[in-house]
């Protein structure tokens, strides 16, 4: 009887963590849309919910710039707009800068590198516009101006615009194929 009990409240704690954690989340995100901030003026950090960008900084509850990594994204902006590729911009960093730690690198010890999905990301993601999407109870909240902005609007769509210019066209011949007869 007494380890029906246990497990019985064991199951109700597991479903109450849950419950907390939206609700947590439901608060912050309520709080960034009436404007509440802190003493500087500085977006609280939402932390129940989803990791925060790698170059922002919500070690004190607050959102800011990080030191060290906000730099190194505004001059990926650059190098970008400069009509560099990701392979090209991964290599510079690489060389130049430490990269920011995953949760794969802390369990596997591995040393830390740039990779390819993480600038493509970036350079795709509106978060360099400020915005943080959470999903919460299957509702997408879209709180703007969270992040530190790295771009305007205008900015933003037109790094999309050199970034698809960049991208070649293919030039592989058309194939029919035999059997289906596909293409003909």
């Amino acid at each position: 009887m007494y380890s029906i009990m246990l497990f019985s409240r064991a199951h109700e704690e597991s479903k109450t963590k849950p419950k907390r954690t939206v609700s947590a989340a439901e608060k912050g995100v309520k709080r960034h849309n009436n404007g509440e901030r802190s003493e500087t003026g500085l977006p609280y950090a939402i932390k129940a919910v989803g990791n925060n960008i790698w170059w922002s900084d919500c070690s004190d509850g607050t959102v800011k710039n990080h030191s060290y990594f906000f730099p190194i994204a505004q001059e990926i902006i650059k190098l970008a707009f400069d009509g560099w590729g990701c392979y090209r911009i991964v290599g510079y960093l690489n060389e130049n800068y430490d990269a920011p730690r995953s949760k794969k690198d802390e369990k596997e010890g591995v040393t830390r590198k740039w990779l390819i999905p993480r600038i493509t990301n970036f350079l795709r993601s509106r978060t360099l516009l400020g915005e943080k999407t959470v999903t919460l109870n299957g509702v997408g909240h879209t709180l703007k101006g969270y992040y530190p902005a790295l771009l305007n609007e205008d900015e933003f769509y037109r790094l999309q615009h050199v970034r698809k210019e960049r991208t070649s066209k293919s030039t592989s011949t058309k194939y029919s194929h035999m059997l289906s007869g596909l293409g003909i």
